[in-house]
């Protein structure tokens, strides 16, 4: 079931779709949470502070669109705190940037912007692979990737690579 749906049922007093609700934003979230912040106990402490803070609006507000898109801002804006209360409190030694984790090369400022272009024409040239990418990104696995656009989970595999071969080529300057 979709997280909308989830929710929809929950508001109107369904305790077991409320509870399955929680388990599968729970668990989306980690992985979520996983990309953006390294650190596990930082991680459990943003996931549990989101969940907390949707359970709290859960019978108090009425989401009208996309309740998957509410929690997410929601998550999302605990991450940036985060974020934002790590780089106030920590102090970087030398040791502590010989001892992290090997960074990325330097990349082109015009990176951002190049792959939100690439993303549009990607989005243009086939929806299918556009959604299946930011399904994909989400979290979600190429089974319910698969139920909510009626596609086999071979057919989702298949469209992903597809989309990552297209971005691909469009990203290192080849056309579309």
């Amino acid at each position: 079931m979709h997280i909308n749906d989830l929710y929809q049922a929950a508001i109107t007093g369904d305790k077991s779709a409320e509870k399955r609700l929680f388990a599968l934003l729970d668990e989306r979230f980690r992985r979520f949470v996983c990309h953006k912040v390294w650190d596990n106990e930082s991680v459990e402490d943003i996931v549990q502070e989101a969940l907390l803070a949707i359970s709290r609006e859960l019978g108090r507000i009425q989401i009208e669109k996309s309740f998957a898109a509410w929690a997410y801002k929601i998550l999302n804006n605990r991450i940036v705190r985060h974020m934002r209360n790590v780089s106030r409190t920590r102090t970087v030694s030398s040791e502590d940037i010989d001892q992290a984790l090997p960074q990325p090369p330097v990349q082109d400022p015009m990176l951002k912007v190049r792959l939100k272009d690439c993303l549009q024409k990607l989005h243009v040239v086939n929806h299918r692979y556009a959604r299946v990418l930011n399904l994909h990104h989400q979290g979600y696995r190429a089974e319910e990737i698969g139920e909510q656009m009626g596609l086999s989970r071979n057919a989702v595999y298949i469209l992903l690579y597809r989309a990552r071969a297209v971005l691909l080529n469009c990203m290192t300057g080849g056309e579309e």
